[in-house]
């Protein structure tokens, strides 16, 4: 399964998904937003999130965060 790992420092952006992903914290935490939902969820250490494909999902990162994108 490909994977991309990445950090993110005090952003709030919006993304699109092909495939479906599962996003893994790996340090930090961000609120994620995802299509369809209505509250934002915090995701911190440890957790992870999925997307489905053809999707989109809000991220907002107060400080940082280190994820694991995993393509699958």
């Amino acid at each position: 399964m490909p994977s991309l790992v990445g950090s993110e420092m005090c952003i709030r952006d919006r993304f699109g998904t092909d495939q479906a992903e599962i996003m893994e914290v790996l340090g930090g935490s961000a609120k994620v937003l995802l299509a369809g939902q209505a509250d934002w969820q915090t995701y911190a250490t440890g957790s992870s999130f999925d997307v489905p494909a053809n999707s989109t999902f809000e991220l907002k990162v107060d400080e940082y965060m280190d994820y694991c994108c995993s393509y699958i």
